[in-house]
């Protein structure tokens, strides 16, 4: 069932650069946005769902936003693709564990992550054993030092030299997806976003690998506005909108 509906979803990717022809968002699009103002995160995200390289119109009620649903880790829910919800980030364990541990100065062996990590024992390869939880747990303290130090950069700035002409770095920047009224959804690279949320970092660069239908629309509606769309919108300008002023 997962099969027909990730082949279905990719014949309506097909129809939709068809229909919106050269309004079909680029799938290279960087915009910067405040983490801040990212509030939400999809579960599961929709890397389980579409390659990341690419860009995608969804139609259909996976923008709910489900404000009771408590998650400790995605992990486990990356596969139920017709289940699909956006929590608000406070409601993701994963993400309270990292606020404790950087703001509240929580040793990581005294998270409720932690304990989890040590009770549920995940399906996921950096947890796998009590070594790699500790190595995790270092590896993300030091990308913390380093974005608090050094600031935050894209992966271009970071890549520099070593990117090849056929690399594209703009893949492995944060995702985020669009619900149908604009609202911005973190889909991946958890621990830079979440460290620049932490840090508040005042914006970072994110590509948008999905799109509401709907937000499409609106995207189209404002793309066709003869007169001068700063006015109407002023500093409330969407930055998923700012490439048709």
């Amino acid at each position: 069932m997962a099969c027909i509906y990730i082949s279905y979803q990719k014949m309506k990717q097909i129809f939709y650069k068809i229909y919106y022809r050269k309004k079909y968002p680029d799938s290279n699009k960087i915009i910067n946005v405040d983490p801040l103002n990212i509030k939400y995160r999809s579960v599961p995200p929709f890397k389980s769902q579409f390659p990341k390289h690419g860009t995608y119109i969804v139609g259909g009620d996976w923008d709910y936003i489900d404000h009771d649903t408590q998650i400790m880790y995605s992990n486990k829910y990356e596969s139920i693709l017709n289940k699909r919800k956006i929590i608000p980030i406070q409601n993701y364990g994963y993400y309270k564990c990292l606020q404790n541990h950087f703001i509240h100065d929580v040793e990581w062996c005294q998270t409720n992550f932690y304990k989890f990590l040590k009770e549920r024992n995940p399906e996921s390869e950096r947890f796998s054993s009590p070594g790699k939880i500790e190595k995790r747990f270092n590896e993300i303290d030091d990308l913390y030092n380093k974005i608090k130090s050094e600031g935050y950069q894209s992966q271009k700035k970071i890549m520099g030299d070593n990117l090849s002409n056929t690399q594209n770095e703009p893949i492995d920047e944060v995702l985020i997806s669009i619900t149908r009224d604009g609202t911005l959804v973190f889909e991946e690279g958890f621990h830079r976003f979440t460290i620049a949320r932490i840090l508040q970092i005042p914006t970072i660069p994110v590509r948008i690998i999905v799109r509401h239908k709907y937000w499409q629309d609106t995207r189209n509606a404002f793309a066709n506005i003869r007169s001068d769309k700063r006015l109407i919108c002023g500093s409330d300008l969407h930055p998923d909108l700012a490439e048709f002023t």
